[in-house]
Order: structure tokens, then C-alpha cells, then sequence
């Protein structure tokens, strides 16, 4: 049992909102910095919850720690890439999950973006010797994308609609069954898979990524996938939201 404050109001604040660091030259949130958001009692205790689904965030990329020693104890840190941030958000099942998930999703892209180059200023010794060493890691913080198709094909932020269905606590049925009755998606009658539709590609709310491999004759062939963007999942966290209440 994870224990959550009461008071879980933030304003808008760069205090109160998810700050992203860069730890090991990808973008990341730190463990105990997620927990506070979400607004875990102890922020330790969310260790807890990611030791739990140690299998599904090594699914979802490197699951990078550090290695403290905090008033002589030793203490092992996570920083979360954005899937995993995600994940954890909706396993924590705190009411403010939702909006949490589009925080999350929104701030990545801010950064990504170079709008926001800014750290949190540290309120603590430990925290400001953390910063120093995450700081030395990478000289260059991040540097704007000059084109969206190299963001595209750069961003590990990309979801199946598998991932998807998941972090936004529905059936996977149910949510290809919104992409296809509200004009996301369609599907091909020759070999029955999912597409895009054009303007939602535009739009950079969905993604067809397109893998490249050897047949059993030798002969090089592609297959399309429908991938989610960070984008389209905060519109479809808002409106399965809604369709909720």
C-alpha cells in the first residue's frame, strides 16, 4: 500500500511540475521527483512500485539507477525514461493519474522543443550535489529540433497501440474501435492491418514506422506499424477522460 497526501493541488509553477533532467545523455525523471508529484507520502516508497513491474519498464528501455550513499545508508535511485514515467503514473492510481500522464508527455516535448532549459533550483545539499554530478554527465543539456521528422525518428516516445491501451486503462478493442469510428484510423481489406490516416500523420498525432527486413527468399521486404505519438495519447488521455466521468 503506497500512501498518498491528501493535497494533491499544484499550481503551475516550475516547483510543482515534472522536471526532466538529462542523465546519461536521454531525458529522464527522477524517482523520488515522480513520487512527489504524484504526491506519495514517501517518495521512497515509490522504489517500491518499480520494483514491482521490473519486467514491463525493462520492455520499455534501460532502467538507469545510481548508486547513493544517503546518511550512511546506501540508497539505489531510478531515473525514468518517459514510457516509464507513464507507466508508473497509471500503476500508481492516484486521482490526478490522468492529468499527471499529459504533464508528463507535455513537459518531454518542452524540453525536446528547447523551451524550457531550466533546472529546478535545489532546495537541499543532497539535491544540489545530484544536480552537480547529473550536470557533469552532459555538457549539452538538449539542442531544439530544427526538423520534426528527425524528432520523429529520434523519439524512443513513440506507443504501440497495445502500450497505449494501457497507460490509458482501456481495452485494446475499445480503443482501436475509437481510432476507427472517429476517423484515426483504417484498416487495408488486402492483409487487414491498421493505418493512419494522412491528416492524422500531419497533425503528429499518429505515426506509421516502417521496418525494413530479409523474407525467407532473401528479397527485402517492409511492414508499417501504427505507432501513437506522445501528442496523440495526451488527446486521447483527455478524451477517454472525459468519456469516464
Amino acid at each position: 500500500m503506497f500512501i498518498m497526501n491528501n493535497n494533491t493541488n499544484h499550481d503551475n509553477n516550475s516547483s510543482s511540475l515534472i522536471n526532466p533532467v538529462v542523465h546519461e545523455g536521454e531525458l529522464r525523471i527522477l524517482d523520488i521527483d515522480l513520487a512527489q508529484r504524484l504526491g506519495f507520502e514517501r517518495p521512497r516508497d515509490i522504489r517500491k512500485l518499480i520494483s514491482r513491474y521490473t519486467n514491463e519498464l525493462d520492455r520499455m528501455g534501460t532502467r538507469a539507477t545510481v548508486e547513493r550513499v544517503i546518511n550512511g545508508g546506501k540508497a539505489k535511485e531510478f531515473y525514468l525514461n518517459r514510457k516509464q514515467a507513464i507507466f508508473i503514473t497509471a500503476k500508481s492510481e492516484t486521482k490526478e493519474a490522468t492529468e499527471i500522464t499529459i504533464e508528463i508527455i507535455e513537459r518531454f516535448e518542452a524540453y525536446e522543443r528547447g523551451e524550457i532549459n531550466q533546472f529546478r533550483i535545489p532546495q537541499t545539499l543532497s539535491e544540489a550535489l545530484r544536480l552537480a554530478a547529473d550536470q557533469a554527465e552532459t555538457i549539452n543539456v538538449l539542442k531544439p529540433k530544427a526538423d520534426a521528422l528527425d524528432l520523429i525518428a529520434t523519439s524512443d516516445g513513440m506507443f504501440s497501440p497495445t502500450e497505449a491501451a494501457k497507460i490509458l486503462q482501456i481495452r485494446r478493442k475499445d480503443l482501436f474501435a475509437y481510432l476507427h469510428l472517429n476517423g484515426w484510423t483504417f484498416r487495408w481489406h488486402g492483409n487487414g492491418k491498421w493505418t493512419a490516416y494522412s491528416d492524422k500523420v500531419k497533425s503528429g498525432d499518429l505515426f506509421m514506422k516502417v521496418t525494413t527486413f530479409d523474407g525467407n527468399d532473401g528479397a527485402p521486404k517492409t511492414v508499417e506499424d501504427l505507432k501513437i505519438t506522445p501528442k496523440g495519447l495526451a488527446k486521447l488521455s483527455k478524451i477517454f477522460s472525459k468519456e469516464s466521468v
